[in-house]
Protein backbone atom coordinates (compact mmCIF):
# COMPACT_ATOMS: atom_id res chain seq x y z
CA UNK A 1 0.00 0.00 0.00
CA UNK A 2 2.89 2.39 0.77
CA UNK A 3 4.39 1.89 -2.72
CA UNK A 4 1.02 2.67 -4.28
CA UNK A 5 0.73 5.96 -2.34
CA UNK A 6 4.30 6.98 -3.21
CA UNK A 7 3.78 6.37 -6.94
CA UNK A 8 0.40 8.18 -6.78
CA UNK A 9 2.08 11.21 -5.18
CA UNK A 10 4.94 11.17 -7.72
CA UNK A 11 2.47 10.81 -10.62
CA UNK A 12 0.41 13.72 -9.30
CA UNK A 13 3.51 15.90 -8.96
CA UNK A 14 4.51 15.12 -12.57
CA UNK A 15 0.99 15.92 -13.79
CA UNK A 16 1.27 19.32 -12.13
CA UNK A 17 4.87 20.10 -13.16
CA UNK A 18 5.00 18.80 -16.75
CA UNK A 19 2.35 21.13 -18.19
CA UNK A 20 4.17 24.05 -16.55
CA UNK A 21 7.43 22.94 -18.17
CA UNK A 22 5.74 22.72 -21.57
CA UNK A 23 4.36 26.24 -21.21
CA UNK A 24 7.77 27.52 -20.15
CA UNK A 25 6.78 28.71 -16.67
CA UNK A 26 10.13 27.60 -15.25
CA UNK A 27 12.11 29.29 -18.05
CA UNK A 28 10.79 32.85 -17.69
CA UNK A 29 13.80 33.96 -15.69
CA UNK A 30 15.74 36.84 -17.23
CA UNK A 31 19.50 36.53 -17.50
CA UNK A 32 21.67 39.58 -18.19
CA UNK A 33 25.09 39.12 -19.78
CA UNK A 34 27.68 41.87 -20.22
CA UNK A 35 29.94 41.68 -23.29
CA UNK A 36 27.89 38.91 -24.90
CA UNK A 37 29.44 36.86 -27.74
CA UNK A 38 28.01 34.07 -29.86
CA UNK A 39 30.14 32.47 -32.55
CA UNK A 40 29.75 29.99 -35.35
CA UNK A 41 32.03 28.73 -38.09
CA UNK A 42 31.90 31.95 -40.07
CA UNK A 43 30.40 34.61 -37.77
CA UNK A 44 30.63 36.26 -34.38
CA UNK A 45 27.69 38.18 -32.90
CA UNK A 46 28.49 40.42 -29.99
CA UNK A 47 26.66 42.95 -27.88
CA UNK A 48 27.66 45.23 -25.07
CA UNK A 49 24.78 43.77 -23.07
CA UNK A 50 22.29 40.96 -23.64
CA UNK A 51 19.16 40.15 -21.65
CA UNK A 52 17.83 36.65 -22.29
CA UNK A 53 14.54 35.05 -21.45
CA UNK A 54 14.85 31.46 -22.61
CA UNK A 55 16.33 31.38 -26.12
CA UNK A 56 15.32 34.96 -26.98
CA UNK A 57 17.74 37.76 -26.18
CA UNK A 58 17.73 41.53 -26.55
CA UNK A 59 21.22 42.76 -27.45
CA UNK A 60 22.50 46.34 -27.26
CA UNK A 61 25.39 47.84 -29.27
CA UNK A 62 25.33 44.95 -31.73
CA UNK A 63 28.36 44.06 -33.85
CA UNK A 64 28.37 41.08 -36.22
CA UNK A 65 31.51 39.90 -37.98
CA UNK A 66 31.05 37.65 -41.03
CA UNK A 67 33.69 35.47 -42.64
CA UNK A 68 35.58 35.86 -39.38
CA UNK A 69 38.78 34.29 -40.70
CA UNK A 70 39.14 37.10 -43.25
CA UNK A 71 37.08 39.65 -41.29
CA UNK A 72 35.60 41.05 -44.45
CA UNK A 73 32.02 42.02 -43.54
CA UNK A 74 30.61 43.75 -40.45
CA UNK A 75 27.17 44.79 -39.26
CA UNK A 76 26.46 47.42 -36.60
CA UNK A 77 23.14 48.30 -34.92
CA UNK A 78 22.08 49.90 -31.61
CA UNK A 79 20.03 46.81 -30.71
CA UNK A 80 18.45 43.63 -31.97
CA UNK A 81 16.49 40.62 -30.83
CA UNK A 82 18.39 37.34 -31.10
CA UNK A 83 16.41 34.12 -31.55
CA UNK A 84 18.82 31.24 -30.95
CA UNK A 85 16.33 28.59 -32.10
CA UNK A 86 15.51 30.26 -35.44
CA UNK A 87 19.10 31.55 -35.85
CA UNK A 88 17.81 35.08 -36.60
CA UNK A 89 18.67 38.58 -35.39
CA UNK A 90 15.94 41.16 -36.02
CA UNK A 91 15.53 44.84 -35.34
CA UNK A 92 13.43 47.86 -36.28
CA UNK A 93 16.40 50.15 -35.55
CA UNK A 94 19.03 51.52 -37.90
CA UNK A 95 21.65 49.21 -39.36
CA UNK A 96 25.05 49.80 -40.92
CA UNK A 97 26.70 47.05 -42.99
CA UNK A 98 30.30 47.39 -44.16
CA UNK A 99 32.59 45.36 -46.41
CA UNK A 100 36.02 46.25 -47.80
CA UNK A 101 34.57 48.27 -50.69
CA UNK A 102 30.93 49.17 -49.94
CA UNK A 103 28.54 50.18 -47.16
CA UNK A 104 24.79 49.69 -46.81
CA UNK A 105 22.65 51.66 -44.38
CA UNK A 106 18.96 51.32 -43.61
CA UNK A 107 16.24 50.97 -41.03
CA UNK A 108 15.17 47.56 -39.75
CA UNK A 109 16.76 44.26 -40.59
CA UNK A 110 16.50 40.50 -40.38
CA UNK A 111 19.76 38.59 -40.30
CA UNK A 112 19.81 34.82 -40.79
CA UNK A 113 23.25 34.56 -39.27
CA UNK A 114 24.17 30.95 -40.02
CA UNK A 115 23.15 31.39 -43.69
CA UNK A 116 24.70 34.88 -43.71
CA UNK A 117 21.61 36.41 -45.35
CA UNK A 118 20.78 40.01 -44.50
CA UNK A 119 17.46 41.68 -45.34
CA UNK A 120 17.29 45.45 -44.76
CA UNK A 121 13.68 46.66 -44.66
CA UNK A 122 13.54 50.44 -45.23
CA UNK A 123 15.51 53.46 -46.46
CA UNK A 124 18.27 51.31 -47.95
CA UNK A 125 21.28 53.29 -49.16
CA UNK A 126 24.36 51.67 -50.66
CA UNK A 127 27.70 53.35 -51.30
CA UNK A 128 30.36 51.68 -53.43
CA UNK A 129 33.96 52.83 -53.03
CA UNK A 130 37.14 52.61 -55.05
CA UNK A 131 39.04 49.30 -54.83
CA UNK A 132 41.95 51.07 -53.13
CA UNK A 133 39.80 51.98 -50.12
CA UNK A 134 39.54 49.52 -47.25
CA UNK A 135 36.53 50.41 -45.07
CA UNK A 136 37.04 47.76 -42.43
CA UNK A 137 38.14 48.88 -39.04
CA UNK A 138 37.05 52.47 -39.65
Amino acid sequence: MKNYRASLIISTVFLIILPSLAEGDFFNERVAIDNFKLGGLSYIISGKKAVFSGNIGKLSNVHVLFNKSAGDMRLFSPECTLNQIEKVCSSDRRVHFRSQSFTVDGIGFDLLFEKQHLFIRHNVKMRIFNKNVNLLGQ
